[in-house]
């Protein structure tokens, strides 16, 4: 995710509106300057594991770019 907010706050200049803290993760919401949000959210945690356990991404579809 932080490599998801330095280009998109730091290249392309959207600024960053709220942040959310989700049981599951966190997501994050920027604006285009066409006024439009944008979402992005991160799972650091599987449903079932024990909270103590984070959840590592293993394919290409569970990382965040």
């Amino acid at each position: 995710m932080g490599r998801t907010m330095d280009f998109y706050r730091g290249v392309l200049g959207m600024p960053l509106i709220k942040t959310i803290e989700l049981p599951m993760g966190w997501a994050i919401y920027l604006r285009n300057p066409d006024g439009v949000l944008v979402e992005f959210a991160a799972w650091t945690r599987r449903p079932g594991l024990p909270e103590d356990v984070r959840h590592e991404p293993r394919t290409a579809a569970d990382r965040t770019v």
